[in-house]
């Protein structure tokens, strides 16, 4: 069975390949059962309540509305909202180290992805995302954004649009990818502080196991959740 994103649904009742990276998990007929079982309600009552009070019309109920989460029919709407033309690139050829780093983890983009499978859709993420380091070239590309550009590709369905709103994402973000990370490390120490003061055992049981948090949520980070959570989830929130 396949979603409205085109990704399988995610179980089997014996081996199941993740979205990701192609590790097992153990995801049953059941999990995902219950998971929808509870997890459609909310989507279904969020849905009813945008279309009755329709908080497009109004900013301040708009940023309430989004903070519960965007329900399909209106994310590329909302996603668009604010996001401006990226206009004339910053250079016009991208080194070939970084366009061999995009070309290999093209395949790798979610690939039990139906849509991402043809090689149409591929070669249009390859495109947004060759974009992406003519606009941003102190970024260029980072590995994990080609699994961002996937789910806004796969959501707007414009490859063009993609490419707008990718690009002004990563430019608020760019401090994430230089080489020092410093953007990246400084929400670790937020997210640090925010776990040792509202949930102490969290970071207690982190200290004895010596486990640094940066471990933990790099990837989170780096990916903006879209490998960690459900897609719906993730694109929901996003």
């Amino acid at each position: 069975q396949i979603d409205d994103l085109g990704f399988e649904n995610p179980w089997n009742d014996d081996i199941h390949p993740t979205a990701v990276d192609g590790k097992t998990c153990g995801g049953t007929r059941s999990d995902y059962a219950k998971f929808w079982s509870e997890y459609f309600p909310v989507v279904v009552r969020r849905r009813k309540r945008w279309e009755k009070a329709d908080p497009r019309k109004n900013p301040n109920t708009l940023q309430r509305f989004v903070y519960k989460g965007i329900p399909a029919p209106y994310r590329k709407e909302i996603w668009m909202r604010n996001c401006v033309p990226r206009g004339p690139p910053q250079v016009a050829e991208v080194p070939e180290d970084v366009i061999e780093a995009i070309r290999i983890d093209l395949p790798r983009t979610f690939p039990n992805n139906q849509y991402l499978q043809s090689e149409r859709v591929r070669n249009a993420l390859g495109r947004v995302l060759y974009t992406l380091a003519q606009h941003v070239p102190s970024v260029g590309y980072c590995q994990g954004l080609n699994y961002v550009a996937g789910v806004i590709l796969l959501v707007l369905r414009d490859e063009s649009k993609a490419s707008d709103l990718l690009v002004q994402m990563v430019k608020q973000r760019k401090d994430y990818y230089n080489d020092n990370m410093s953007g990246l490390r400084r929400d670790t120490e937020v997210l640090s502080w925010i776990i040792a003061n509202e949930i102490p055992q969290v970071a207690r049981t982190l200290r004895i196991i010596d486990v640094g948090l940066d471990l933990l949520v790099g990837k989170w980070f780096l990916c903006w959740f879209v490998d960690s959570l459900p897609l719906e989830v993730s694109s929901t929130r996003s």
